[in-house]
Parts: C-alpha cells; sequence; structure tokens
C-alpha cells in the first residue's frame, strides 16, 4: 500500500495496529502451542508450561515472573476480561457488570488492590487501579474522539507497569482475550512487565503524571528511576520520537524525507531500548520506499520515451521494490513478536506480502 495524501498513514497505524493493542513459513518463527490447565478456567490463560508465577516484588505488591528462559516472540498468557467498561464507567455500571459473575469472581475482583483509596467509591476505584485498554494507545497523548472501552484481568491486574516493557498486549475483540507477547529475551527469574496505556513518546515527568491521575500510582520503572543525564538523553530521545511520529503523517509526498524519519525513528527506539511500535514505523519506511519507487519508474518511463537508452541510466536508483519489500518482511516479524502469528495487523502484512513481487 501506498503513501498518497498526509491523512493515510493514521489510518494505517489504526489498522495495523488494530490487533495490538501476529507466522508464516518465511517469519522463521513457529507457532506455539500452548494449554490452559495451569491457571483457572475463567482467565482462559495459557502458555507453552508455566512461564510465570506470581510473586511479591522488592518495589511494591506483587508482580509475574519467569519461571524459565523465555524466548522473544513467545506467548506468555492469554486471558479473558472479568469486567468490561468505557470511559464512562461508574460504580453502578462496575456492580451490574459483577452481579453476573460468580460470587468467587466478584470477590477476586474485590481483593485486587484500590489505588485511590478513600479518594474514590471502591469498585472504581479498583477498576481504575487495574484496567487495560483494550485498543491500541496512540504513543503520544492525544484528545480522545471516541469513548475507549477498558478491561479488568484478574490475573494480568498483577503484572506490574514500565515504560520500557519486555512485553507486548494485544487485544483480541474476536475472541474477547488478551495476549502477551514477549518482545525482547526473559531470563528466568525476570520480572515480566507491561505497559498499563500511558503514552511512551512522552517525557517521565508526564508519563508519571498521566499514570498517577489515571491509575493512581508513581512510576518507579527502570526507565522512570533513571536520574540526572541518563534521565535527561531519555527525555531527549523520547522528545525526539515523538516529534517524528507527529512528523511523519505529514510527509506523503515527500519519500525521502518520509523514509529518513521511519528510518531515524527505528534508531531512536533501539537507542533508547523501546521494543514497541518497530512494526509500525517499518510498516511507514515499506510505505515510502514504495511512494519513491513508484515516482522512479514513472521518471523511468518518461526519459525512455525522450532519451535513448534513459532507461538504463536510471536503472541503479534506490530504493527499489527489493527494499520495499525488505521493510515490509520487517515490519509483518516484528507484528508476529509483538501480536502473534494470527492476529489482524500479521494477517494485513502477510496478504500484502503474498502481492509483492519477488
Amino acid at each position: 500500500m501506498q503513501v498518497t495524501s498526509p491523512s493515510l498513514v493514521p489510518t494505517l497505524r489504526q489498522k495495523m495496529q488494530s490487533s495490538q493493542v501476529s507466522p508464516s513459513s518465511n517469519s522463521g518463527i513457529m507457532q506455539r502451542e500452548y494449554s490452559s490447565s495451569h491457571l483457572r478456567s475463567h482467565t482462559k490463560s495459557v502458555a507453552v508450561l508455566p512461564s510465570f508465577r506470581i510473586a511479591p516484588t522488592h518495589r511494591h505488591g506483587q508482580g509475574a515472573f519467569a519461571t524459565k528462559p523465555i524466548s522473544i516472540g513467545e506467548l506468555i498468557h492469554v486471558e479473558a476480561p472479568l469486567v468490561i467498561q468505557d470511559d464512562m464507567r461508574s460504580a453502578q455500571s462496575i456492580l451490574s457488570s459483577l452481579c453476573v459473575q460468580p460470587t468467587t469472581l466478584t470477590q477476586a475482583y474485590l481483593n485486587l488492590h484500590n489505588a485511590f483509596g478513600d479518594g474514590m467509591e471502591p469498585l472504581l476505584g479498583i477498576f481504575n487501579s487495574n484496567c487495560i485498554p483494550l485498543a491500541p494507545v496512540e504513543p503520544v497523548p492525544t484528545v480522545p474522539d471516541s469513548i475507549l472501552e477498558h478491561g479488568v484481568f484478574l490475573q494480568l491486574a498483577r503484572f506490574n507497569n514500565s515504560c520500557n516493557p519486555n512485553t507486548s498486549l494485544t487485544w483480541d475483540e474476536r475472541r474477547s482475550r488478551i495476549t502477551v507477547h514477549a518482545i525482547q529475551p526473559i531470563s528466568a527469574g525476570a520480572e515480566i512487565t507491561i505497559s498499563y496505556g500511558q503514552p511512551m513518546f512522552a517525557v517521565k515527568s508526564d508519563r508519571r503524571d498521566y499514570l498517577q491521575r489515571t491509575m493512581g500510582f508513581l512510576c518507579t520503572c527502570s526507565c522512570c528511576s533513571l536520574t540526572g543525564e541518563a534521565s535527561s538523553v531519555s527525555d531527549a530521545r523520547r522528545t525526539e520520537l515523538w516529534r517524528l511520529f507527529k512528523a511523519v503523517p505529514f510527509l506523503g509526498h515527500d519519500g525521502s524525507a518520509g523514509l529518513r524519519a521511519a528510518t531515524q525513528a527505528l534508531q531512536t527506539l533501539q537507542t533508547e531500548g523501546l521494543h514497541l511500535y518497530q512494526d509500525s514505523f517499518a510498516f511507514e519506511a515499506y510505505q515510502f520506499c514504495m511512494l519513491l519507487c513508484n515516482a522512479t519508474q514513472a521518471e523511468q518511463r518518461a526519459t525512455a520515451t525522450s532519451i535513448p537508452g534513459g532507461h538504463q541510466t536510471l536503472a541503479g536508483r534506490t530504493p527499489t521494490i527489493v527494499h520495499a519489500r525488505q521493510w515490509l518482511e520487517r515490519a509483518y516479524q516484528w507484528k508476529v513478536i509483538a501480536s502473534g502469528c494470527e492476529s489482524d495487523g500479521a494477517t494485513f502484512f502477510a496478504q500484502m506480502l503474498a502481492q509483492l513481487p519477488l
């Protein structure tokens, strides 16, 4: 798919990420079978052997810890939500949802942490302290134009937040479940972390403000615990990612600038150690490559008709369709890692790859 206007990139971001909030025979990533025997039947949680346990953390409360080495792309956890609410939620709407659940599950909900204490009605405080967005979250603060649904998951509520998480969450609307995939290798005994939906390209103070306001806690993850120059450098990289993310949609008619921006964003992600959004920027690099390929082909045709041998003089121009395919393959492989081979995003990329000439 080609970039044809500034408004196309955000649309494709939404379409592509619709499964993230994903292998084929070419991906090199084998699909993993799993079993649900190690968790309660309600959670529908599955994994290749029990890959994590819930235990106290050295910082606060409980957390999830790997019981074995976990490979990149490995499925760690699958769970159905106990309660789903939108942004207009209230204690009464939560109570209505809990009333249809068995008493044991209702009690499990009431046992979850309430970060807001007496400052909020308990049912609502518990929900806000533990909910996960059921849709892709923009990495920069936005004014929502629609009501976003959130869910509370009994097991996932024990996973701690990080602004450099080692897993990716994917909401599967068709199956009404969320999956957790490792986006970097996790050693046995290491804590497994997720993102609670904070804007990842915001600076530390803004990320902390968001989490304090919406979920009632001060983030003390490894990234937010940085001090001095290390913290400033991290903030500078996040600010650069923010700038590039906002700039890309307006480069729809400038393939060279767009490709540079997408490539620079991927390099900055790697430097920052942030493993999310790689599929998004790789896909945008693919689109800009295709834009340049189309422009080059049009120029070649025009030159070939006016100058004998002109087609050959431009044959070495880059990027080529080969480069575009490499970017699309990279986007597909990262989507498989982050969301699984059956996700909508991976299927979308696989279909596009099948249509590209070799």
